[in-house]
């Protein structure tokens, strides 16, 4: 059963992690921001990640999310997610743009979220859309929020859009 929720899943987790950190936080045992490194593979406490607003993709399988954390909980997690540092927040390190699902899953199976820290910055919610159009199947509501950023924000044609993201042209007007 598909989510369509799932911002709303992931800014009342984001909300009440928040709190529960404030809570835990007393100021001597947040440790110095450490200086993140390019092709270094991090790993990050799932419960100081917050996730992108608004991400490009609006629903995720409770069912499919599950399974993964069975498998990271037994394999590991084999592939690292993306994220970004936070600033200016003792209880959050970073913010993750692609891997949401796989933060999800890790903690529910209460392991450490492996992660590149990206240094690039830029449009973020733009990225996060291109990293995903190259895995899985967007919805059509999905597929018609990410052209109105390609188009509006982006100001991209529907030939740069289709170069960025993978599909044809033709596959993009339809």
């Amino acid at each position: 059963m598909l989510m369509n929720s799932k911002a709303a899943r992931v800014n009342a987790r984001q909300m009440a992690r928040g709190a529960a950190l404030q809570v835990r936080g007393n100021g001597r045992d947040n440790p110095p921001k450490p200086k993140y490194e390019p092709n270094v593979v991090y790993e990050f406490d799932p419960r100081r990640v917050i996730v992108l607003p608004d991400q490009p993709r609006e629903s995720s399988d409770p069912e499919w999310i599950k399974g993964l954390a069975k498998s990271i909980k037994k394999d590991g997690q084999w592939t690292p997610g993306t994220v970004v540092p936070v600033a200016g927040n003792p209880n959050i390190d970073v913010q993750v743009f692609v891997g949401h699902n796989r933060l999800e899953a890790c903690e529910q199976a209460g392991v450490k979220f492996r992660a590149f820290v990206d240094m690039q910055g830029g449009d973020l919610w733009w990225r996060a859309a291109k990293e995903n159009c190259r895995r899985m199947d967007y919805t059509v509501i999905e597929w018609a929020r990410i052209i109105k950023h390609g188009r509006d924000v982006k100001k991209l044609t529907w030939d740069e859009m289709a170069d960025e993201l993978g599909p044809t042209t033709v596959t993009l007007m339809k």
